[in-house]
């Protein structure tokens, strides 16, 4: 049941009399005010069009990371990284196979070819061969012995694809966060919109409470004015965060990789039904971020590979042998079926050995290179710990002030109200100015945004400090 408080105080008329013998002379002003307070009260209610929303598609948080996991450009660049890689592995493995290549040669000479014998009592130039001369012929070569090149090789594509792999789960971590502080964020600029049509709402009955009592000569016309200024500016508010609000959806929809981004979804995961969970310990969250980090893994895994490329460096000092088997056929015609001076076909087998003896030490000064570039990386592995416990200890310390933060900040909205409660009511009696009450309208609507970015400061909070643990806390689901 709604009461009206009634607070004594003193009129101040502008145009007539005070006449203190008919007490019943300002009642129906009376009347009129308590009418208009009871329409401002009633802004206090948000305004929704209900059977509007319920007609959009609904979207969870989960829903709208699932999405995103199957539709963003940057999860299937990190699968199509992963397949290119596993080619580049099997690539490697089948060096050791062997290869076979095929090979054809024509030439024709301006003169038969002929040897030429000078012996006593026989001599002359005989024919040695034909004008067209063609080879084709078919080589097999396996190699035997690399200095384990070939073996190092498919060790450090293995590893790459263990880095694409640690590479992808960067990615879907990465997505994951993004999307869920997209979609906090759409909720938050919503509910900042919300709150800014809710100060229109009241200023407008602030506006007409203003003019009854202006034109029953209680008030200056200047409290119209700083009335309809008030309402301008907060008409303005609601414009801009219509556009932040649409900006916002937009960003959402292409993490999602919706083909239309100014599709409009109706988001079912209400920040009013937040229930904090508690804060995980510190002590455990630095070894859960160096465990479960992608990035760590990445340049533990590039480490190694440095280790390999000093091995690969250090095959060049081996002699390298090879399986070589050819079958040739030689001939005057195209196809190399007619030969009279030679063999028309042949095949050989045997082992071919190559070993590079003095370079001026090159191959020792890439040796010494692949260390040091694997020492730099070892170097960059400890910077990177050390980033990552910064990153989990900021996370936290955010999510633990956010939490603290929540409930002074519903203390206030609530102060806020009460204190725009009285103040009307004070304007309604003439114990407060029009800027008295726009202030109040100010405080409420600043407390009301603020108690909102605390709620979404939290949740968004730790989603990061699940990001900086590598995706997930313990005890607690993938979910903000």
């Amino acid at each position: 049941m709604l009461k009206f408080f009634h607070i004594k105080g003193r009129y101040r008329h502008f145009d007539q009399k005070k006449d203190s013998s008919c007490p019943s002379r300002h009642f129906p002003g009376r009347i009129v005010t308590c009418l208009l307070l009871f329409l401002s009260l009633c802004s206090f209610l948000p305004a929704q069009d209900t059977c509007l929303a319920n007609a959009l598609p609904s979207l969870s948080i989960e829903q709208a990371v699932t999405r995103a996991l199957e539709r963003n450009p940057a999860i299937r660049r990190s699968v199509f990284q992963s397949q290119a890689q596993e080619h580049r592995r099997n690539a490697a493995f089948r060096k050791r196979l062997g290869t076979l290549s095929a090979d054809y040669r024509y030439e024709h000479f301006r003169d038969e070819p002929y040897i030429a014998i000078d012996l006593p009592g026989f001599g002359g130039h005989f024919n040695a061969g034909e004008q067209n001369d063609i080879r084709w012929g078919l080589t097999y070569r396996l190699p035997l012995f690399t200095g384990f090149a070939l073996e190092t090789r498919e060790a450090l594509q293995k590893s790459g694809m263990d880095i694409t792999g640690a590479r992808e789960a960067l990615a879907r971590i990465d997505i994951i966060a993004r999307t869920k502080t997209a979609y906090l964020a759409v909720l938050l600029t919503g509910q900042d919109l919300e709150t800014a049509r809710r100060m229109v709402t009241r200023l407008k009955a602030h506006l007409h409470v203003a003019e009854s009592l202006y034109g029953q000569g209680m008030v200056p016309y200047n409290d119209v004015l700083k009335a309809k200024v008030a309402l301008s500016e907060a008409s303005q508010t609601v414009v801009s965060l219509t556009q932040d609000l649409s900006t916002a959806r937009v960003r959402l929809n292409l993490l999602m990789g919706e083909d239309d981004p100014e599709r409009v979804f109706r988001l079912t995961d209400n920040s009013g039904d937040l229930r904090k969970p508690p804060i995980p310990g510190l002590s455990g969250l630095y070894e859960i971020a160096l465990k479960n980090r992608p990035e760590v893994k990445i340049l533990e895994l590039a480490a190694r590979q440095a280790g390999l490329k000093v091995k690969l460096a250090r095959s060049t000092y081996y002699p390298h042998v090879n399986l070589v088997a050819r079958y040739e056929q030689h001939g005057e015609d195209l196809y190399a079926s007619r030969n009279r001076y030679n063999n028309q076909e042949n095949m050989f087998a045997g082992l071919s050995v190559n070993w590079l003896i003095f370079d001026w030490n090159r191959r020792g000064q890439e040796v010494m290179a692949e260390k040091n570039e694997q020492m730099a990386i070892r170097q960059q592995l400890a910077n990177l710990c050390n980033r990552i416990k910064l990153q989990v200890r900021r996370a936290w310390g955010d999510l633990a002030a956010a939490q603290t933060n929540c409930d002074t900040a519903r203390l206030a909205v609530n102060q806020a109200e009460e204190d725009l409660r009285i103040t009307r009511l004070q304007y309604s009696e003439q114990m407060a100015s029009s800027t008295d009450v726009i202030d109040s309208e100010a405080s409420l609507t600043r407390a009301e945004n603020n108690y909102h970015k605390t709620i979404f400061a939290f949740r968004i909070a730790l989603v990061n400090l699940e990001r900086a643990c590598g995706g997930s806390l313990p005890g607690r689901r993938n979910r903000p």
